[in-house]
């Protein structure tokens, strides 16, 4: 029981990790892009 619940707790972390990882690196691609597109 113990181990399932921390298994949950783990998983969930990792979920909100990789979505705030995954968001963090589509705003640095789309920065990256503005700034090539607008200052050549």
């Amino acid at each position: 029981m113990v181990a399932l619940v921390s298994d949950t707790i783990g998983d969930k972390m990792y979920k909100k990790i990789a979505h705030w990882y995954y968001a963090l690196k589509i705003r640095y691609v789309r920065d990256l892009n503005f700034k090539y597109l607008f200052n050549p």
